[in-house]
């Protein structure tokens, strides 16, 4: 059977590491802004969408604006670029100055915005001032938009279409474990799905070993992220590491991994999340915090980080691998592995980072998240 090459498994969809990476003239520029958009269906009439979106303005001191709108039936993008174009003309401020931030997803809305000669990245970055006050109106707005209507008028409901899904034809899972005591490790997570049959699982390690498994699961992607948490911690306890940094790009099962560290767990499901999967996180946690310091920390997916880029990178490519053959997949997908942990971890070796002192926690305490 003939081999596939690397290029040919990664496939031709944009991973978007550059639209994502955050410069330092980006942060520096006076107005910052934020673009959040959002579409709902609508809950009475015929089958149609509301869409709409909040442009959060921040140009320093006393200098911040909102606005929003939304339209059926009709492309957003370009009434967003123009409202943004209206909002700064009142302000008097020329694109020059502004660094705009939107969704990774919205690839229309960023190509327009540089047509009119806006510096935009496709991420909301924390270092982004609006980006706060857009994201938190665009969850209160949204629910908004749901109209209430007697129960006959209702639209009924319709199951969504699945896609025909591509054949599992194996399931590949690797490891590597050789470091021994370790003083500081820091472990990047990420999971990859095609949301209907296969999901993978990622964890590398700043000493160079690293885990991927893959399985046949219809579980959320939060689920498959917080499984990578769990086969983190459990990396951590393995290795005798005395400190760890765990670091996840994913917003909802970080946000479950804290909420567990307050308040412990039920077993049921919660937040989108199995509670199967929130109990295994949750005894791994346990034993972790028993003997090590913790550190929880989210980074931002697809901005360049070389522990999360190779955690993704290899996620990816096992999920990808899955749907041919393994004679004609594995050698690709090793080589694509390989590659991805010699650029993460400079060929394999450890990463040297500064030593900083830290006070130990006493036992089954929280860890500190950023």
């Amino acid at each position: 059977m003939e081999k596939i090459s690397l290029g040919t498994l990664g496939g031709s969809s944009s991973r978007t590491y550059a639209t994502r990476e955050v410069t330092a003239e980006q942060v520096s520029r006076r107005v910052h802004v934020a673009i959040a958009m959002w579409e709902e269906p609508w809950k009475s009439g015929d089958d149609a969408e509301r869409k709409g979106w909040i442009i959060a303005i921040d140009g320093g001191k006393n200098r911040r604006s909102v606005c929003e709108d939304g339209v059926a039936e009709r492309d957003p993008d370009p009434l967003a670029v123009e409202a943004l174009e209206a909002e700064l003309a009142k302000l008097n401020v020329s694109a020059r100055d502004v660094w705009v931030v939107t969704g990774k997803r919205q690839i229309a809305l960023r190509s327009l915005l540089q047509k009119a000669g806006f510096d935009v990245s496709g991420s909301f970055s924390p270092q982004n001032r609006a980006v706060r006050r857009a994201t938190s109106l665009m969850q209160r707005r949204r629910k908004a938009t749901s109209i209430r209507v007697p129960e006959g008028e209702r639209r009924r409901r319709r199951k969504a279409a699945r896609e025909a899904a591509p054949e599992t034809q194996w399931l590949p899972s690797y490891s590597r474990t050789e470091a021994r005591d370790v003083n500081a490790v820091t472990i990047s997570c990420d999971a990859s799905s095609d949301t209907h049959s296969t999901g993978s699982v990622c964890f590398v390690a700043s000493t160079g070993d690293y885990e991927v498994e893959t399985k046949s699961t219809t579980a959320s992607i939060d689920d498959l992220e917080l499984v990578a948490l769990t086969k983190a911690l459990r990396y951590a306890v393995r290795v005798g590491a005395r400190s760890a940094t765990i670091e996840s790009d994913s917003a909802g099962a970080l946000a479950a991994a804290h909420g567990m560290h307050k308040r412990g767990t039920d077993g049921r499901r919660r937040g989108g999340i199995r509670g199967n999967v929130r109990r295994d996180y949750y005894e791994a946690w346990r034993e972790a915090s028993e003997s090590l310091d913790l550190t929880l920390k989210r980074v931002l997916g697809h901005s360049g980080d070389p522990l999360n880029k190779a955690a993704d990178q290899i996620a990816y490519l096992a999920m990808r691998a899955s749907v041919h053959p393994q004679e004609a997949s594995e050698a690709a997908l090793k080589k694509g592995i390989a590659s991805s942990l010699a650029e993460a971890t400079e060929g394999g070796a450890p990463r040297r980072r500064k030593r900083r002192r830290r006070g130990r926690r006493g036992r089954g305490q929280a860890p500190k998240t950023t």
